[in-house]
């Protein structure tokens, strides 16, 4: 009821009087009842025979009352809309429905850059929901208005289709900004299907961009979908102009340089942390900035600080920090199983946008880890030397004296020992006798990785065809390309040596200092040829022409898979004897070990999905447990979130299940630039929608106005009512049944009037004029 009574409004510039006119019907209506009013009744001789002549003729005169009651009704009604000023627009053709008025879309950005502040102190998000309001104000009381978010693509739509400006009003009140990047076309796209869906006619939509148009925005640089291509002749496209630039310097990420952290001793650990900063803006200036690390325990109390100065030069955007925060647990680490423990780095001061100067990560600290050797033999030595599963055993726990005390417990197994029950004890495999595993063992494997441990195949010191690394492949369900036949080096040519010249991968950064250095020494004269996508190389052999991949390492799932195409044998390289085998193993073991994607010690970013591992398995609800320290004052709050929702809010999350389990979850770094695109730029990627216009936002009314003012109606309706005017004078002379010598025209009476006027006589009706008349 209240979606019609709008829609007829906005049909007349003054609505008020339509209703005055609307109400003035009633005025002939009683005057008709009032005439009716019965009166006391005297009974006379010669009323009989009147009575009897109304009595002929009822009907007739009941019609002609209802007739003439009509006449003068509709002459009221029409004389009130005439001067209401009707406006024809599209309302004649589309009805009183949807199409009289527009349907338009408002889409708000609520990205991360939104919420930079300007140079006054006022965030941007504030200005455009300024704008957004002042554009609801201007609107027409028949439009429609939708309202979306420009940062939410699994939620576009915040509103449906409203007509009560209160409830959008209240709807953009309640609105806050994100802390992902723009996804603007995601939420076109959702403008372009509720066009369609609801048949809004070309040129009655209307769709309104109000966003700071961030410069790294990624949509801006690409081509423009198809489904979008058209929007401008679908509807009409208004965009606000860029937001000024700011300046801002964030933290970019932190990390613990090893996911997997070992103590010294029950009681106390060193963790190595790399912060990188970022800033957007002020590059030619230099800059200095204060960077808090923290270690919390899993509670969020605060186990240990540092604090370092970095400065950014001139020119200079990114900057690295690394450190060592020692830290002394209260009683022990908690053995084998380990603890939980959060970084926290804060950026000190303000800046242009305060929600990317602090992030958060998950680092696990243990005793030590289990890893588990499996061979052939007990690994005694052979000809006076050690085999392969001793040289391992040898490099992970050096000293026949250190037995499980220390950093590693290592386990020796048999090639039929392998089953799902012995390596649920273990956090780690390494297979110097692939060529001996059953099937059986291999399929074990695979749960085995893909549940978060680390698998690591080397190549066995055998001379005959490597038929089992299909089974490997397959099981593990890695994308290397494993050939089966062993290559040498040319009679005449040396042994292969290491590509020193490549840098190291991630997972061994903290080697980056020594890296080539320690790689020039090792010598290879038998592998096995591997293909693997580039970013799975992790060592190669220099100048060899199939790309001379010798270690290949990559995530399956939660867990992790290596495979050494050489042996640790003397007959096939010398890596055994060299500085590079003692880090490679320790170093590979500590990165790799917790930290797939989607592990217990995982990340997430705000706006999306959480991808959790196994170790989530059975969680239903994710409650945050630590919110940044400039959201809620720095507690958790009740905000929990299922398992399948997008995470809105940074913090660190937990779950009542497993009191172990944290995910960080951060701000996107990439949405915190605060630099804003160029016209230019901005415009072409407009282009691409259509026809555009520019939304000032300090007068929105002067471009919302309607390109089609209307038909008004006024001065038909004035002719119409005359005419109802004269049709209401000639039935009321018809209908009163005077006789025709009795009736005269207005003119032979003003005629009459003059002739008497002029002779000085006083007017009368005499029996002359009467018959002049007729």
């Amino acid at each position: 009821m209240t979606l019609l009574l709008a829609q007829v409004a906005s049909l007349f510039t003054a609505p008020w009087l339509a209703a005055a006119g609307a109400a003035a019907v009633s005025i002939p209506i009683a005057i008709h009842l009032l005439s009716r009013l019965r009166r006391k009744r005297e009974a006379w001789g010669a009323m009989r025979f009147l009575l009897e002549a109304y009595r002929r003729h009822k009907q007739r005169l009941r019609f002609e009352q209802w007739l003439l009651l009509l006449v003068r009704c509709l002459l009221v009604a029409v004389l009130g809309l005439a001067l209401a000023g009707p406006i024809v627009r599209g309302a004649i053709t589309g009805g009183l429905g949807p199409g009289a008025g527009r349907s338009v879309h408002l889409v708000l950005d609520d990205s991360l850059s939104s919420r930079a502040d300007d140079a006054d102190g006022q965030s941007r998000f504030d200005r455009l929901k300024a704008t957004a309001r002042s554009v609801i104000e201007a609107l027409d009381a028949g439009d429609t208005v939708t309202l979306y978010r420009g940062a939410r693509p699994d939620a576009a739509a915040l509103t449906g289709p409203r007509l009560d400006r209160d409830q959008v009003l209240q709807a953009l009140d309640r609105m806050r900004p994100g802390y992902g990047p723009s996804t603007l076309p995601a939420a076109l796209e959702a403008v372009r299907a509720s066009l369609d869906r609801d048949r809004v006619s070309p040129g009655d939509g209307v769709v309104v961009l109000l966003s700071d148009f961030p410069r790294s925005a990624p949509y801006l640089d690409e081509p423009m979908d198809d489904a979008l291509a058209g929007l401008g002749e679908r509807a009409r496209v208004l965009a606000v102009r860029p937001a000024t630039s700011s300046d801002n310097v964030q933290i970019e990420s932190v990390a613990p340089r090893r996911r997997m952290v070992l103590a010294q001793d029950d009681a106390s650990a060193t963790i190595p942390v790399q912060v990188r900063l970022r800033r957007f803006g002020g590059a030619s200036d230099e800059r200095a900035a204060a960077v808090e690390v923290a270690v919390l325990d899993a509670a969020g109390k605060t186990l240990a600080t540092a604090t370092r100065r970095p400065r950014l030069g001139a020119g200079q955007s990114v900057a690295s920090v690394n450190l060592d925060v020692p830290v002394a647990f209260d009683g022990v680490v908690g053995g084998e199983e380990g603890r939980t423990l959060l970084l926290r780095a804060r950026l000190e001061g303000d800046d242009a946008l305060a929600a990317d100067n602090e992030r958060t990560a998950v680092v696990s600290v243990r005793s030590r880890l289990r890893v588990g050797v499996v061979d052939e033999s007990a690994g005694a030595a052979t000809g006076g030397g050690l085999n392969a599963g001793g040289w391992l055993r040898l490099a992970l726990q050096p000293g026949a004296e250190a037995g499980a005390n220390g950093a590693m417990r290592v386990s020796r197994m048999l090639p039929a020992d392998v089953s799902a029950r012995a390596l649920a004890e273990l956090d780690a495999v390494m297979i110097v006798r692939p060529d001996l595993l059953p099937d059986t063992a291999w399929a074990d494997l695979g749960a085995f990785v893909r549940a978060g441990g680390l698998v690591w195949v080397f190549a066995p010191a055998v001379e005959t065809t490597a038929t089992w690394t299909r089974a490997m492949v397959g099981a593990l369900g890695v994308s290397w390309r494993v050939g089966m036949d062993v290559l040498e080096p040319g009679v005449d040519e040396p042994a292969w040596s290491l590509d020193a010249e490549a840098p190291p991968p991630e997972a061994l950064a903290v080697l980056a200092a020594d890296w080539a250095d320690l790689l020039r020494p090792v010598r290879v004269v038998r592998r096995l040829p591997i293909a693997s996508v580039p970013d799975a190389a992790w060592l190669r052999l220099e100048g060899v022409a199939d790309g001379g991949v010798l270690l290949a390492a990559t995530y399956v799932e939660d867990g992790a898979a290596l495979l050494l195409g050489t042996a640790l044998d003397a007959t096939w390289t010398n890596l055994m004897t060299k500085p590079l085998f003692v880090p490679l193993l320790h170093e590979s073991l500590r990165s790799l070990l917790g930290s797939a994607p989607g592990r217990e010690a995982g990340e997430s970013l705000a706006g999306h999905r959480p991808r959790l591992g196994r170790a989530w398995e059975g969680v239903s609800l994710l409650t945050r447990v630590l919110a940044p320290g400039w959201a809620d004052g720095g507690s958790g709050g009740a905000l929990s979130v299922g398992v399948q929702e997008p995470i809105e809010e940074p913090g660190v999350y937990g779950a009542a299940e497993s009191p172990g389990l944290r995910l960080a979850v951060n701000v996107d770094a990439d949405a915190g630039d605060t630099q804003t695109a160029d016209a230019a730029r901005l415009a072409a990627w407009l282009d691409g929608l259509g026809p555009w216009e520019v939304l000032e936002a300090d007068q929105p009314a002067a471009v919302l106005s309607r390109a089609d003012a209307g038909t008004p109606l006024g001065w038909p309706l004035l002719c119409a009512a005359m005419a109802l005017l004269l049709l209401e004078t000639w039935l009321a002379r018809v209908m009163s049944h005077a006789k025709a010598a009795e009736r005269r025209t207005w003119t032979q009476r003003i005629l009459n009037t003059v002739r008497h006027l002029r002779h000085d006589e006083p007017l009368r009706d005499s029996d002359a004029d009467r018959k002049g008349a007729a």
